[in-house]
């Protein structure tokens, strides 16, 4: 017979305390530009492992060559008050794409140039012969501004390569991913930044960022199209015309598995692994779709967010939208690395607001009608659920771009304003007609008062009659407010309720399951075991 045994909270509540914590704005800061262009085409590039080394690669001036936005770029460290430690310059006519920065300091940056690149002033780069003027280029800076080394990644006479993605593996190496329209390599780069490994994608279309995780596993996340991709050597089919894919490469280059869903148009997904193995997905979307079993409905408005977790197997367990409600706002997500990821697996999405859309759980961002504007950064707990909101922007036009998150929480992000700008007790003025605004943005302390172990009410009534298990609590009300998560042992919701009346476990597998209260800005937690 089955039966279902359960524990107090002052058993587990040691195990499993969870406080909502309030974040606070450290320091704000903003630079001028001189280009007054469309703010979406552009993309100001941030990394940073740490406080202390917070790498920017902001356009200072731009001019549409060959129909690309490039111009003069400026690569600056800040530190962990937000002042500028040196900077470099890199002209003449420059984009950039990418960057990452690892443990002791070095970063690398990664973009498009015309004819020569320049770095202060000296050409340290020329575009190969055959290639009619652009070239694509990578190079290393050390913590103090020192130029380690370049390279021309620039690839065939009549490739268009993207440096789309950098990242580190577990061992602190970098890695590049290479995208043109056709295909795109994966490589890692030795310490002079020449190419010494690869791991090839053929027939994608785009490639929106990769993500290493604990064990060497290598996420990938892009745009593919019909009939099929192949990943490292293995063909995988692809049954839409345009189609989001989320790809995982074990430590061996192996491709264990793809996933898609179906898009309008071409896109560049963000990916991010966890410290469990798990991974975050998001992306914006227009049409409703599904990731795994999860649906994501139409958007209330042109486009939408979707956020989802997935495990190392590509099996999908939770999906957020941005919610549909008659009358509710949209989000954008931010035009770069929108996504991050802590420690604790809490994600954090970075977009811009129009309107006032309510997250649930008591997190609400922007205000007004749709033409109300604000920007924002969220964070959602491991099981999906919103946690906060920092909100913030001017009264004109904003634009947000990349997104960094330490493994202790604290997030850096970049964008750019037309106004004056405010986020938290700070304001910056542009000065010009444009400027880059640049944040550190903590977790904070919590807000909360923590219970002594004991004092909890939460406790997991079974019954004999149906294999089944209710809530009762005093402390939390019984009302859709209140939301109840079931996660099993590998980190899978397995299920959801609102309310604590319903009846959970009704048809799991024999196991030990964490049990997820929260509502009115408070989480509590315990276990079940069923037998």
């Amino acid at each position: 017979m089955q039966r279902i045994s359960h524990t107090i909270l002052h058993i587990a509540s040691a195990l499993l305390p969870q406080f909502l914590a309030a974040q606070q704005v450290q320091w704000l800061t903003a630079s001028p530009n001189d280009w007054v262009l469309n703010p979406t085409t552009p993309v100001d590039v941030l990394c940073a492992r740490d406080p202390d080394h917070v790498y920017v690669a902001q356009l200072d001036h731009i001019a549409y060559t060959y129909n690309e936005p490039m111009g003069g770029v400026t690569l600056t460290r800040q530190a962990a008050d937000g002042t500028v430690l040196w900077s470099v310059s890199l002209g003449d006519t420059v984009q950039v794409e990418s960057i990452a920065s690892d443990e002791d300091g070095t970063v690398v940056l990664g973009g498009r140039y015309f004819n020569r690149l320049l770095v202060d002033g000296s050409p340290v780069l020329s575009v190969p012969g055959g290639h009619v003027a652009e070239g694509s280029f990578l190079c290393a800076w050390d913590a103090n501004g020192q130029l380690l080394w370049q390279q021309d990644v620039s690839g065939g006479t009549f490739d268009d390569v993207s440096v789309a993605s950098l990242a580190l593996d577990v061992q602190g190496r970098f890695w590049a991913a290479l995208s043109t329209f056709f295909s795109a390599e994966i490589v890692r780069l030795e310490t002079d930044g020449s190419q010494v490994e690869s791991r090839s994608l053929v027939d994608s279309k785009m490639i929106g960022s990769i993500s290493f995780d604990p064990w060497g596993g290598l996420y990938v996340a892009g745009a593919a199209e019909s009939p099929d991709i192949t990943i490292n050597g293995t063909v995988f089919p692809v049954a839409e015309n345009y189609a989001f894919f989320v790809t995982r490469m074990n430590a061996a280059g192996y491709a264990q598995w793809v996933s898609t869903a179906e898009d309008i148009t071409f896109q560049k997904p963000r990916v991010v692994a966890d410290t469990s193995g798990h991974a975050y997905l998001a992306g914006s979307y227009f049409e409703p779709l599904t990731w795994g079993t999860i649906p994501f409905t139409d958007p209330l408005w042109s486009t939408g967010l979707f956020l989802t977790r997935l495990d190392s197997l590509g099996s999908f367990e939770w999906g957020v939208q941005t919610p549909g409600a008659w009358g509710s706002g949209q989000f954008i997500l931010a035009h770069g690395n929108a996504l991050g990821v802590d420690g604790d697996g809490n994600a954090f999405v970075l977009g811009n607001v129009n309107g006032s859309i309510d997250w649930g759980n008591g997190v609400v961002t922007g205000s007004g009608t749709i033409a109300d504007k604000s920007i924002a950064l969220l964070r959602f707990d491991p099981v999906g659920l919103p946690n906060w909101a920092q909100q913030g922007g001017s009264t004109f036009s904003d634009m947000m771009y990349d997104l960094a998150v330490a493994t202790d929480g604290v997030t850096h992000f970049v964008g750019v304003t037309s106004d004056p700008f405010t986020l938290g007790p700070y304001t910056v003025d542009p000065v010009n007609a444009r400027g880059t605004v640049v944040a550190r943005v903590d977790p904070g302390l919590s807000t909360a008062v923590a219970e002594a172990p004991g004092t909890s009410d939460l406790i997991a009534c079974p019954s004999v009659f149906t294999s089944t298990f209710r809530l009762l609590s005093a402390t939390f009300p019984n009302d859709p407010s209140t939301t109840v998560t079931l996660i099993d042992g590998a980190g899978r919701v397995v299920e959801r309720s609102e309310g604590l009346n319903a009846e959970l476990g009704q048809g799991l597998a024999n196991g030990i399951y964490k049990v997820l209260v929260q509502g009115e800005g408070r989480s509590r937690g315990t276990r079940v075991v069923k037998e």
